[in-house]
């Protein structure tokens, strides 16, 4: 039913009284309740028309929107006093003339509205086929980093920390210049995230387990010059020959099963001499053994 408000002195004179005489209510969860809702009341009560930016109190003739929940003077709203009352005796929901106008826009009209009073201006994302990086073009750049980043990513970690100095700054320096290309219009704008994620991993590999800070820099200057001529493949299977050497350790295979099983042979021999009462299912040691 359409909310309204009208003149009714005799009721606000009986809710006032709840809130500045709570002692007639003998129960103390009454007496907050009747407070809490005579305080709710009171805050309803003082809403303002936006039209004329005063209150809407319970003395004045109002309507809320159903929208925008406004309360509006009927005067404001240039409603005579016959059509106050039937709206106000009507099942329908009232509109504010300013909800009305956005309802009967269409919805892409409402978008774009909103777009130019909420986001700055942009340019849209530089197109693709513009891109060039070393000896590729166009979607190759995309596509070629999509794979080395497929790459990289199942590498293990062997990163060097950045060194101080030139070298350290220069990478900082050409990372930076990578971003840039991120807000600046720029052609390498749809690989910059894609470059920023295999940056590290190209030019930060430890050459070796033991390498020291002084072999990392002169490491890094060198694939500073390879990053910026755009040769990532290069770059790519240099990471790709230090990982096989990382990935060469002193256990053969099936280092790990043989290690299991001659733990769980010790298990059963400590239980054993124990007393204990766990014992493995027949053939199960054989089967280990296998």
């Amino acid at each position: 039913m359409m909310k309204t408000r009208s003149k009714s002195v005799e009721n606000k004179n009986t809710d006032s009284s709840k809130l500045t005489n709570p002692d007639q209510c003998t129960d103390p969860e009454e007496t907050n309740k009747t407070v809490s809702q005579a305080i709710k009341d009171l805050r309803t009560l003082t809403e303002t028309c936006p039209i004329c930016d005063l209150k809407v109190t319970e003395y004045d003739d109002g309507l809320l929107c159903e929208r925008c929940h406004s309360w509006h003077h009927r005067t404001c709203l240039k409603i005579s006093k016959t059509e106050y009352k039937k709206l106000s005796e009507s099942d329908d929901e009232y509109l504010c003339t300013r909800c009305l106008k956005t309802t009967s826009k269409d919805a892409d009209t409402v978008v774009e509205e909103a777009k130019e009073c909420c986001f700055p201006d942009h340019e849209n994302v530089s197109d693709p086929s513009r891109l060039k990086l070393g000896p590729w073009n166009s979607w190759e750049v995309l596509t070629k980093c999509e794979e080395i980043y497929g790459v990289i990513v199942k590498w293990r970690r062997n990163i060097f920390l950045l060194p101080s100095g030139a070298a350290g700054k220069a990478f900082i320096e050409e990372m930076t210049k990578v971003a840039n290309n991120f807000t600046s219009g720029s052609a390498m704008e749809s690989v910059t995230i894609t470059l920023l994620m295999i940056m590290p991993s190209l030019l930060l590999q430890k050459p070796s387990k033991r390498s020291k800070a002084k072999e990392h820099t002169e490491v890094l200057k060198r694939r500073l010059v390879l990053w910026q001529a755009g040769k990532l493949e290069e770059l790519l299977r240099e990471g790709q020959e230090i990982q096989r050497r990382l990935g060469k350790g002193k256990h053969k295979h099936g280092h790990v099963e043989r290690v299991f099983t001659r733990l769980m042979m010790q298990k059963e021999k400590s239980v054993q001499q124990c007393g204990g009462l766990v014992k493995m299912p027949p053939g199960f040691l054989n089967l280990l053994q296998m």
